[in-house]
């Protein structure tokens, strides 16, 4: 005669498997920080980029130079670059073109950078 045991013998058992949990904690670890939350490092890094590009007429540089390495190399997000370009335009590192297409370096940023 077989007997079956109760649901009471033996060690709890939990709802779900065992590894379920061990996956989600380790899915969830960050491997670095977030440096371009503060648009000061998000301006300075805008200025990298700007730096690396060479300048058409005028010494403009066009704005997807900088906002395509900031948003898919740096994986930074739309709010970081927008807080960092505004920091940079009012410290007076960038001055934007009227269109809105262009960017240049303003004496003080070159000066930042060099």
């Amino acid at each position: 005669m077989n007997i079956v045991p109760n649901w009471h013998d033996g060690p709890p058992r939990t709802c779900h498997s065992p590894g379920i949990g061990n996956r989600e904690t380790s899915a969830l670890k960050l491997t670095s920080g977030r440096p371009l939350v503060d648009p000061e490092k998000a301006a300075r890094r805008l200025l990298e980029h700007a730096h690396a590009f060479e300048t058409i007429q005028d010494g403009r540089i066009c704005i997807e130079k900088l906002n395509g390495p900031f948003l898919f190399d740096d994986k930074g997000t739309p709010t970081q670059y927008s807080a960092g370009s505004k920091l940079a335009i009012e410290r007076g590192w960038l001055e934007i073109h009227d269109s809105g297409t262009f960017v240049k370096f303003t004496a003080a940023g070159a000066d930042l950078i060099a």
